[in-house]
């Protein structure tokens, strides 16, 4: 279960993308990622996560290095690290840096460079000196207080429109009634786009760092096999259904609230948390948005830095 958290806590963060899928499209935004997230999260797990916990190593650049031998797998091994470690990590860390900016930013009233100066140095320091060990286990409560502050708020958020029930009309309301169809029109679905949202999914789960790799390493750190495929299982339950709730309602309840024409859709989640949450709440939902950051930024350091 701690391999199950940890690796959603990296895959959360942002909440203010999936409120923005949601506000903008409707149920149907998570439709296009969701598919892929479906296929690889448990093949990882039926037929990835025992045999690299198998291997007995520690790191994926040690994985590439035992799948990979030989005069030109030299040569690649050294592209794949320098790319995982400056390219993608700091990619992944940056993309979801400029949403915990876009979503405090507001809130918080400090400029940009003083919201990632501030939340950078803490969680540089932290996962420098505490490592995988001290980055999983905090990612368990980093996790919990990310979910706790966003469920804190839907009751207000439901109040506010009287009711559940009152709510969804509201939004019907205001979008039509296709807001609330999760799948997209039958016309815009065909078997190729079926099949590239598979293909999608099995590149994700062959991909040699199991998605975007921090995956994989909580596999080769798990007590044994068993563990190792029952914690992949257990964080897709928790990333595909769990912690989507929350948001998929903060939108529903944005879309009865705001047009789209008079609120830029990043900023969405922004101003729900500052007209609705009250104060303590409010202070909550900006530490499980900086919970929320951390989990993703640490975990993406320390395996970012496995390749060095």
């Amino acid at each position: 279960w701690v391999i199950g958290v940890a690796n959603c806590a990296t895959y959360t963060g942002g909440s203010a993308a999936f409120v923005m899928l949601v506000f903008q499209e409707g149920l149907v935004g998570n439709f296009w990622w969701w598919p892929s997230w479906v296929v690889w999260m448990p093949l990882v797990a039926v037929l990835w996560a025992r045999y690299w916990r198998r291997m007995g190593i520690v790191t994926t650049a040690e994985f590439i290095e035992l799948r990979y031998s030989g005069r030109m797998a030299r040569a690649y091994r050294l592209i794949y690290a320098v790319y995982n470690c400056f390219g993608w990590a700091p990619l992944v860390t940056g993309y979801m840096t400029g949403w915990m900016v876009v979503e405090l930013q507001p809130i918080l009233g400090w400029s940009k460079f003083q919201i990632v100066l501030a939340c950078g140095i803490v969680v540089l320091l932290y996962t420098v000196v505490s490592g995988l060990f001290g980055v999983v286990y905090n990612q368990i409560y980093q996790f919990s207080l990310y979910l706790i502050g966003a469920s804190l708020l839907l009751p207000y958020l439901i109040g506010h429109f009287g009711g559940w029930h009152n709510t969804v009309s509201a939004a019907v309301a205001a979008r039509g009634p296709a807001f609330m169809n999760p799948l997209p029109p039958s016309t815009s679905i065909t078997p190729l786009i079926f099949l590239a949202l598979f293909v999608q999914g099995f590149f994700f789960a062959a991909n040699p760092t199991a998605g975007e790799g921090s995956t994989a390493q909580r596999f080769l750190a798990a007590r044994d096999e068993t563990d190792a495929a029952l914690g992949q299982i257990f964080s897709a339950f928790l990333a595909l259904v769990l912690r989507l709730i929350p948001f998929i309602i903060y939108g529903i309840a944005a879309a009865a609230l705001f047009r789209r024409d008079t609120v830029a859709p990043e900023l969405v989640w922004g101003r729900l948390v500052l007209k609705f949450a009250p104060k303590g709440l409010l202070g909550l939902l900006v530490a499980a948005e900086l919970a929320g950051y951390m989990a993703i930024a640490n975990a993406y350091m320390t395996w970012g830095g496995s390749f060095i």
